[in-house]
């Protein structure tokens, strides 16, 4: 964190890592036909964040932020939980009509995402009166899941990044204050 830093007054940069297990998951799930599933797993999420903000000016902001991010299923199974099951294939668990997807990816969890953007706070009287914000945010592709199995898939939909800009007022009654936000998200499709 830096104050009055040449070319780039205010500014704050970080990176952070992360390592994340989850187990035994109960995860419950109604297919597509109305059959309800009880399913469990154990997953694992690890990546790094990384995020950077400069005030170069009084009134004015940019922002980056970067996410890089693996997911899977170390164990996923439907007919039954973990407990029940067991947490890889077996008989037991094959007699009791338990189904394995495992080491499969996360579904809808993108393995990068990135957040770039400036704001301006335009001021009249020493009061600020609007705040508009230009920002792209684009998302990496992401696996999908399967309504008629209850359980993750290989299949993924594409990348997608949309161009957004934002307004927002600060509207102040006597001893309340509102803010007032209007959203134009995907603005170029």
């Amino acid at each position: 964190h830096f104050v009055n830093a040449p070319g780039l007054g205010n500014f704050i940069a970080g990176v952070d890592y992360y390592h994340l297990n989850y187990n035994n998951q109960e995860i419950d799930v109604e297919t597509a036909s109305g059959v309800e599933l009880t399913s469990g797993g154990n997953t694992t999420y690890h990546g790094v964040d990384a995020f950077f903000n400069s005030n170069p000016r009084n009134n004015m902001t940019f922002f980056v932020n970067f996410a890089g991010e693996a997911s899977n299923y170390s164990t996923y199974v439907t007919g039954g939980t973990i407990a029940e099951c067991g947490s890889s294939s077996n008989a037991a668990g094959l007699a009791l009509g338990c189904q394995y997807y495992n080491n499969l990816p996360v579904s809808y969890t993108p393995n990068a995402t990135f957040n770039a953007g400036v704001y301006y706070g335009i001021q009249r009287h020493g009061h600020e009166i609007i705040e508009p914000r230009f920002f792209l945010q684009s998302i990496s592709s992401q696996h999908l899941w399967s309504n008629l199995t209850g359980a993750p898939v290989t299949q993924s939909m594409p990348a997608y990044t949309t161009t957004n800009l934002s307004f927002l007022a600060p509207v102040r009654f006597e001893k309340q204050s509102v803010h007032l936000q209007l959203n134009i998200m995907n603005l170029v499709n």
